[in-house]
């Protein structure tokens, strides 16, 4: 019911990529370059819809000729806007009850900040960061550098003292964060479902979110077959519906249209409208997002 009624409120599924594009690119899209938010600072102090983050990056690692890519090393301009959308608790996730307390939320392409999870993580079940090895240390880093431990948590609070610069108030406790490595074009996607299969719930991931992961045609491909492999085990699992956010910046149309005839294929997508998002979001923002669930659902 719940799923039945956040398709209702999307209104009409896109059926043609190229009109997609069209409308999109058609209504004007700002100039942001490629998108970063900074290619020069080592760490970023960051305020999410209220908290602090301290995230450490690395543009030497951004400017280096890493085969297996290198733009999972900074931090993009969208990451802070959908991360505060994403996480606040009156978006149409959360009010349709896809995300909640009982929800299991995994990121591919999380990169090294991992702030999406750290915004998101407390008001959810559980939050799978997955992507490329090279980024993992520096991800883990980051959420260790912004989350305690349960043990720290309890601690903190018996003894009531001031947050500091480095402590805000309430910080997440990592408790429900979990962080796989995952490359989409050589990992062994069949074995993906059961890794994360942890608790023997057989429950599958609620949400899978893609938050400026397209970047050039070839990882197209490997990115919609792995929306798909995991949507399929949550099907054949409990017979509900896996939601798959793909949130990206405007860039090149060509890539873009590929993207989405690609994901037509097997999903059927909905781009979330104006009404439901952050003025940082909206039509003219050069950002989008897109809703997308696989077909005979």
């Amino acid at each position: 019911m719940a799923f039945v009624k956040l398709t209702e409120s999307l209104g009409e599924a896109i059926e043609n990529a190229e009109e997609e594009t069209f409308l999109l690119w058609s209504s004007g899209v700002p100039s942001r370059g490629l998108g970063m938010l900074d290619t020069h600072a080592e760490i970023l102090e960051l305020t999410i819809g209220g908290r602090d983050l301290t995230i450490h990056q690395s543009p030497a690692l951004l400017k280096s000729n890493l085969a297996t890519g290198t733009t999972g090393a900074v931090v993009w301009d969208l990451t802070p806007v959908f991360a505060e959308w994403i996480a606040t608790t009156s978006n149409v996730l959360f009010k349709h009850d896809i995300l909640g307390p009982d929800a299991t939320v995994l990121e591919l392409g999380s990169g090294i900040a991992g702030v999406v999870g750290l915004m998101l993580a407390p008001s959810i079940k559980r939050f799978v960061f997955t992507d490329q090895e090279y980024v993992l240390k520096m991800l883990r880093q980051n959420i260790e550098a912004n989350t305690i431990a349960p043990k720290e948590q309890k601690t903190s609070r018996s003894k009531k003292s001031k947050p500091t610069k480095q402590q805000t108030p309430n910080p997440t406790s990592n408790v429900n964060i979990d962080v796989l490595a995952l490359d989409w074009e050589v990992s062994a996607l069949d074995q993906l479902p059961q890794v994360l299969d942890t608790d023997g719930s057989d429950s599958g991931i609620d949400v899978i979110l893609a938050v400026d992961c397209i970047f050039n045609e070839n990882i197209v491909e490997p990115l919609v077959q792995t929306c798909k492999v995991l949507s399929q085990f949550r099907q054949a699992k409990s017979g509900r519906p896996t939601v798959c956010v793909f949130a990206q910046q405007l860039r090149l149309p060509d890539i873009f249209e590929q993207w989405l005839r690609t994901t037509l294929r097997d999903f059927t997508v909905w781009r979330v409208p104006d009404e439901m998002l952050s003025k940082e979001l909206a039509e003219r923002s050069g950002f989008v997002i897109h809703l997308a669930v696989l077909k005979d659902v």
